[in-house]
């Protein structure tokens, strides 16, 4: 396929799914980072909400038996999107947030942080990961980061690979023998590059 052809064709998907977009003066508006809904997601999910009485799953009655069966749908979803094959012997649990922010705070507050391990961070990771170190540091935990290529906003591999311990430096820095969180972004928060994660 050509650049052409791949260009006409991504014209193609803005123009059916993200009709908002034609709307916009601007001709790549900033998200922040977050992603624009597609018109049929909000066509479909306006659908559900007009034509569904839902309630509170907790409770006890037809609303609530049809929350819950589209909660664990959607939970299910989750689990096989990351291949945790859901089901009776799945050792993965996918928990609802208000955001990614709430979620990593979670992170933040059960990882066994201990002056044997610490934190090992992406340079462009977003803010949120960067509080996770309060909890590190409170704990007597070593935090590190690694660095970009010379001249770029891409990962620096060898950097990567040398703190996870492949050269021994982080080995002999006393990486072993602790629990430690690595945490990569699928998408920087910065430059908006998808990196790749198998390191």
């Amino acid at each position: 396929m050509s650049i052409a052809t791949a260009l006409e064709m991504s014209d193609v998907v803005l123009v059916m799914f993200f009709v908002i977009l034609h709307s916009c003066e601007t001709k790549l508006p900033s998200t922040t980072g977050s992603m624009l809904a597609p018109s049929t997601l909000v066509a479909r999910h306006t659908a559900a909400l007009q034509n569904l009485v839902l309630g509170n799953p907790h409770s006890v009655n037809s609303p609530s038996a049809e929350s819950s069966y589209h909660d664990e749908e959607a939970r299910e979803a989750v689990l096989r999107y990351v291949n945790a094959n859901p089901g009776p012997n799945c050792k993965h649990v996918a928990i609802w947030t208000a955001n990614a922010s709430a979620a990593i705070k979670i992170v933040g507050e059960c990882f066994p942080f201990n002056a044997k391990g610490g934190i090992l961070y992406a340079p462009d990771c977003h803010n949120s990961v960067l509080g996770i170190t309060a909890f590190a540091k409170s704990k007597g935990a070593k935090i590190a980061s690694f660095s970009f290529q010379k001249n770029s906003m891409c990962w620096d591999l060898d950097s990567l690979r040398n703190r996870l311990g492949e050269g021994g430096s982080m080995r002999r820095g006393g990486m072993e023998g602790g629990d430690w969180l690595l945490v990569l972004p699928g998408q920087s928060n910065m430059s908006g590059i998808k990196h790749p994660i198998k390191v």
